[in-house]
């Protein structure tokens, strides 16, 4: 079996392997519970703001262009032709520079996780590890759907399987990832995955929901704040 298709499918397994053992060992509350899901659903406005407002930028195009088949200079954003360069298309192998921002996530949902078991329990160790499982799941429906279905980074058959397997919504978000973000035009809605139809609409550009856009991003600084606590 190929690397692209074993390197996706050991990770998918880790991460199902240290949310099962989470779930199974760690202590389960209403609040915990409450936690997992309010983070788990605001990851998806959290993570279309960066993707819009970071990764789309000039502070992160340079590394996220890999994930477009890219390569950007620093400080350059997608498109920009002002100073006196053209991006190159390069050879996507299995792995890319824009990697390195699913590395960042996993390490901080481990340490807060491994945070929240430090005695004694507390409000805080709660949040933690509520803040800790809604990042990991969320996580793993990105990588399936985003990773696996829409990019085919395990390979067309693993993706043909994964698509037949996950609800007809997963792929139906994977179709409209790749259709309007990333052909042909590297800078264009979504830049969320799993609420394409609020983008495409125009529907996020009501004042309730950039509302809620900005009471997402305070909520997930504060939990993100937490969580950096619960390490002390």
């Amino acid at each position: 079996m190929r690397l692209r298709v074993l390197f996706p499918l050991a990770g998918l397994a880790c991460s199902f392997m240290g949310l099962f053992l989470a779930l199974l060992v760690g202590e389960w509350s209403l609040l915990r519970v409450l936690v997992a899901i309010v983070v788990a659903v605001d990851m998806e406005l959290m993570a279309r703001w960066m993707h819009r407002d970071l990764w789309h930028a000039k502070w992160l195009w340079w590394i996220h262009a890999s994930h477009h088949g890219l390569s950007a200079p620093l400080y350059s954003i997608p498109g920009d032709n002002a100073k006196g360069f053209q991006p190159k298309r390069v050879i996507k192998g299995v792995l890319e520079a824009n990697d390195v921002f699913a590395a960042i996530f996993a390490v901080a949902a481990t340490l807060t996780l491994e945070a929240s078991y430090k005695p004694p329990p507390a409000l805080i160790k709660d949040l933690a590890f509520g803040t800790a499982i809604g990042f990991t799941f969320y996580g793993i429906m990105y990588f399936i759907g985003h990773d696996l279905i829409a990019h085919r980074r395990g390979g067309p058959e693993l993706a043909d399987a994964l698509a037949r397997l996950a609800p007809q919504y997963i792929s139906s978000c994977a179709h409209a990832h790749v259709k309007y973000h990333h052909s042909g035009n590297d800078d264009s809605r979504p830049y969320g995955f799993f609420l394409p139809e609020v983008e495409l609409t125009g529907a996020e550009d009501r004042w309730f929901v950039k509302a809620s856009h900005r009471a997402t991003q305070a909520v997930m600084l504060a939990l993100a704040g937490l969580g950096a606590c619960a390490c002390v």
